[in-house]
């Protein structure tokens, strides 16, 4: 990569209300009470940005948020951070999205997600290719496949894998909201994207598979990406290059809240291949931040910068150099 290069970043922002049970519960309707309450910014794309900021990342966010005071928060915490917001629209007549979540006592999570205006988050390839000639450091555009359930159902995410792979502009996205009925969408990705992200249970809905090799295989002739990253929580991550596959281990921690763990995962990887580490190695970083996130509360939970991140993982006992 060149010394100047940035991240353009398509997906949502959205405001976090995360409530951490003391046990786990079902939706029985009962009132129950909760030990605390973390209220935060959020969102796949605020998440990935802030997280890539921190390691001093230029980046930009293609997303869309309400007229209201949420939207103002979600915006000035992004510029606090660092994050270039020229290009989040404000939309009328709708608000901007909510996420709430249930933390169970072993830090995993259940979301429910009120899209909002980010639902309206729609871009063209001809308005997509206008904003890459103003921007002409980008050199990886990263896609939420959360916005796959906008109002033009994944057309914008085929526009802006179409666009930015025509000027050989990188292509990472995250398949995490897709499923089998989205198969029209992979389809018209094939040969335009060059890194895949999903967990295991989104492989299997998305392919119909009944085994992980199975599903790699699928997905891997749909789309004939470089490299397909499957999160496999605890267990560390997967990945598929070509015909060849490794398994990254996690970090082990205390796992206090998972919420964001994958977001996070996502921007260490392109962290690493953005500063041209080997692909393991890049692996092992989006690791290391997700590990770190895991340990405390929120989405944004994140190192202040790199050599907080390096000094934590030294503590872990980690392997290897990155």
């Amino acid at each position: 990569m060149s010394k100047e290069y940035c991240v353009l970043i398509y997906g949502d922002l959205l405001l976090d209300v995360l409530f951490y049970l003391e046990e786990s519960v079902s939706i029985d309707r009962k009132a129950h009470v909760v030990k605390s309450v973390v209220v935060s910014s959020g969102g796949a794309a605020g998440n990935i940005a802030v997280t890539l900021s921190r390691l001093k990342v230029p980046v930009f966010v293609l997303s869309t948020i309400g007229i209201d005071p949420i939207g103002e928060y979600l915006l000035s915490r992004l510029v606090s951070e660092g994050v270039q917001v020229d290009y989040v629209k404000k939309i009328k007549e709708t608000y901007t999205g909510i996420t709430v979540g249930f933390i169970e006592p072993n830090g995993h999570r259940t979301l429910f997600t009120y899209k909002g205006a980010s639902g309206k988050n729609i871009i063209r390839a001809k308005e997509l290719s206008s904003l890459l000639d103003r921007i002409t450091c980008v050199q990886l555009v990263f896609i939420s496949g959360y916005t796959v359930h906008n109002e033009d159902r994944g057309e914008s995410i085929i526009a802006v894998a179409s666009e930015a792979s025509k000027r050989s502009v990188l292509v990472a996205i995250d398949l995490g909201g897709f499923t089998r009925e989205h198969n029209k969408v992979l389809s018209e990705l094939r040969g335009k994207v060059d890194y895949l992200f999903l967990n295991e249970e989104e492989l299997l809905e998305i392919t119909g598979s009944r085994s992980v090799n199975d599903g790699l295989e699928v997905l891997y002739e749909t789309i004939t990406p470089r490299v397909i990253f499957l999160k496999q929580g605890e267990r560390g991550c997967l990945i598929r290059e070509r015909n060849t596959i490794v398994v990254i281990p996690a970090y082990r921690v205390h796992v206090v809240d998972t919420t964001g763990c994958g977001d996070v995962f996502n921007a260490g990887v392109l962290y690493g291949i953005l500063k041209g580490y080997s692909i393991s190695n890049a692996a092992k970083l989006g690791s290391l931040l997700a590990a770190y996130k895991a340990t405390g509360y929120g989405a944004q939970y994140l190192p202040r910068s790199f050599d907080e991140l390096i000094n934590f993982g030294a503590i872990l006992d980690s392997s290897g150099n990155f």
